[in-house]
């Protein structure tokens, strides 16, 4: 496995437990009647959605780049 490819997962891997935890955590704060949600909970729940779109895009950029390098064009 490529070094670029195990960093992408990891990133992944972060971004999409970390989006797992904090989803959770913002909805449990919804159920609380009597206020509403803090907003850095939300942005730290969008934040690691980003990281795990992030990272998806970095797996299959470098999942492409395997069928482009080594072409003389």
């Amino acid at each position: 496995m490529q070094p670029a490819m195990k960093i992408s997962l990891s990133l992944t891997a972060v971004g999409l437990i970390g989006f797992a935890v904090f989803f959770t955590w913002l909805q449990v704060e919804a159920i609380d009647p009597s206020g509403g949600v803090p907003i850095g909970l939300a942005m730290l729940c969008m934040v690691t959605a980003l990281l795990a779109i992030g990272g998806v895009l970095c797996v299959l950029a470098t999942w492409l780049s395997r069928f482009i390098v080594g072409r003389d064009d």
